[in-house]
Formats: structure tokens, C-alpha cells, sequence
């Protein structure tokens, strides 16, 4: 048994070398085999090897490789091959081929979603598709793509969604820019709004930390932006019933607290910064994306069998703790 994979591995390499699949016995490779074979494809750049790992069915009662079962290893392992071709010789070829053969599958066979497809090597039209459709994967496009390619991210910062969030991710990007020591990423999120003082200046700090002064420098004298006041649209309170909390710990420090509140329609973003400072926005669901909004509701059906008192009282103790600060 040894010796016969032994040399269908042989076979392999020698289609790999010229680059024809013909060569080797496709069909043999099953699954991590398969994941195998196809990285040692792709750094080697031998597309059409590549492709056919991609496609070809396996001899017998199962099928081959990622995009031709249902099986859920296989979506992992091509989640894990998408990822580790930004290291292979023609990255950008890769993920096209990758692309393509997802979108080709049969129904009932693997297909990844566009989302996992938001790597460094996703190509313009692709990014500007997604955000069209999707506003909310601002955050991974930035963060996944721009963070990587400078280029991109000055595309991807002209699309930028007009909500409360996009402010969130902005702020997030610039400090780990300003850690990195890059100026140009570091200006670009600038010039889009990205605040210098967020969570009492983090980025600066990482900056100077790292010993990037022209960065520092760039930030010391970045515009201030005022402090937000609550103005009279602030709600009176938060909610306290029917309504979904959740929080997420943010770069550099902080939380944000997002509160889905079904009964008025409404999100309120409560902005903890690591110094205490809190900022309060809400925007109606008529603003948000529909799918957003599905999957919240999806989340609170998730924990709640009825409308019950668990988000209610987290949102009721919410009103309480930011009762006397100036955002209730």
C-alpha cells in the first residue's frame, strides 16, 4: 500500500513539473491527500494540476476534493488552501481558479461564500461587487484586504458605507497602521476619517512605541475632531425590552456595546474607550442592511424561545450604568 502511494505521489510530481494533469492519477487523491497535492500545485504554479484537483471526481461512491462533495472537511480545507495561496508564486491566478470552481459546483456540492473570498489577492471588481452588495463587509475588506495592499485600500476607503461602524473600523485600522510603521496606509486613513485620538490616541502610542516617528509625527498632527455631544435624537434611554446586547472588545482598548432594539426598529452603539469615555449613536434599521438585521434577529430567536427578560435586563442594567454620564 506504501509502495502505490509512493509512486502516485511520483506521478504527481512529475504532472506538477510539466504542468499536465494527464500525467498523474487525479481521481487517486482523497480529501487531505488532495488539500495536499494541490499546494504542492499551486507553489510550483502548475494551474492546470491546480484546476483538476479542484474539479475531478474521485472513482466510486464518493467524489474527490473541495468543490465536488458536500462534506464539510472539504469546505474547511479549502477555506485553509484560499488562505496559504497568498504564499505560492502566482497568488492572484489561485484564487481565481478557486473562485471560479466554487461558483461552478454543483448545488448540492461545496461552495464557499463570498466572504471567504475577501483575501489580499481578491481583484477590484470583485471588492467593489461585494460592497455593493453588502455593506457590512467593510470591516473584513479593510482589515483582510487593505491592511495588505495599499492600493486596494485606497478603493476600498472611496466605497466606505456612510454608518455608525464604519467609524469603529476606521479608528481600529489606523492603529494597527501606525504600528506598522506605514505612513502612506497611515494618511489614507486619515484623509477617510479615521480619528488620531481614539481610544485616548492609541495609534500615536503604538507609533512611538515602535519608534516610527515620521508615522508619529503624521499623527501629532492630524486635524482634531470635536467630541461628540448627544444631541437631542439621543434616545432617552436603551432599550429594555425585546432587544438583543452584544459586545465586542475593540484594537487597542475598549469595548463596543451594539443593542438591537426590535421594538422601536432601532441600533444604539455605546463606545467604551479604555479611559472610561463613552459615546452613544442611533441609527434606524431603515438605514441598515436588510441581512444585518436578519441575522440579529436570527441571534435573538437563537437565545430567546420568546421575547424574555435576559437582553431586556441587560439592556435595562445598560440604561442604568449610563444614567447620569450625559448619554441617556
Amino acid at each position: 500500500m506504501f509502495n502505490k502511494r509512493a509512486k502516485k505521489f511520483r506521478a504527481l510530481d512529475a504532472a506538477i513539473a510539466a504542468d499536465d494533469p494527464q500525467l498523474a492519477d487525479i481521481g487517486y487523491f482523497e480529501f487531505r491527500d488532495c488539500y495536499e497535492a494541490a499546494k504542492r500545485a499551486g507553489r510550483q504554479n502548475a494551474q492546470k494540476v491546480f484546476t483538476s484537483l479542484l474539479n475531478t471526481r474521485m472513482r466510486g461512491r464518493s467524489t474527490s476534493f473541495l468543490f465536488d462533495n458536500a462534506y464539510a472537511v472539504s469546505q474547511n480545507l479549502a477555506r485553509k488552501l484560499l488562505t496559504e495561496t497568498s504564499g505560492f508564486s502566482d497568488p492572484d491566478g489561485l484564487w481565481d481558479i478557486m473562485h471560479k470552481a466554487s461558483a461552478n459546483a454543483d448545488k448540492d456540492a461545496v461552495r464557499l461564500a463570498d466572504a471567504d473570498f475577501l483575501t489580499p489577492h481578491a481583484p477590484l471588481d470583485f471588492i467593489g461587487q461585494m460592497l455593493e452588495k453588502n455593506r457590512s463587509l467593510f470591516k473584513s475588506c479593510v482589515e483582510n484586504i487593505g491592511l495588505a495592499d495599499t492600493a486596494k485600500l485606497k478603493f476600498i476607503l472611496s466605497l466606505a458605507p456612510e454608518e455608525a461602524n464604519t467609524q469603529i473600523v476606521l479608528n481600529g485600522a489606523l492603529i494597527k497602521t501606525a504600528g506598522t510603521g506605514d505612513a502612506e496606509k497611515t494618511r489614507l486613513l486619515l484623509d477617510a476619517g479615521a480619528d488620531a485620538d481614539y481610544a485616548d490616541g492609541m495609534a500615536l502610542k503604538c507609533a512611538v512605541e515602535k519608534g516610527h516617528d515620521g508615522v508619529a509625527d503624521m499623527l501629532r498632527a492630524a486635524p482634531r475632531k470635536p467630541v461628540a455631544k448627544p444631541g437631542p435624537q439621543t434616545p432617552a434611554g436603551l432599550p429594555l425590552a425585546d432587544a438583543l446586547v452584544e459586545q465586542e472588545a475593540l484594537p487597542g482598548g475598549g469595548t463596543l456595546t451594539t443593542v438591537f432594539n426590535f421594538r422601536t426598529r432601532q441600533q444604539h452603539n455605546v463606545l467604551t474607550a479604555p479611559d472610561g469615555t463613552k459615546l452613544m449613536t442611533t441609527v434606524g434599521f431603515r438605514q441598515i442592511e436588510k441581512e444585518v438585521i436578519a441575522a440579529a434577529e436570527k441571534r435573538y430567536e437563537e437565545r430567546n424561545a420568546r421575547p424574555a427578560a435576559g437582553d431586556g435586563l441587560a439592556a435595562k442594567g445598560l440604561a442604568k450604568k449610563f444614567k447620569g454620564t450625559g448619554l441617556t
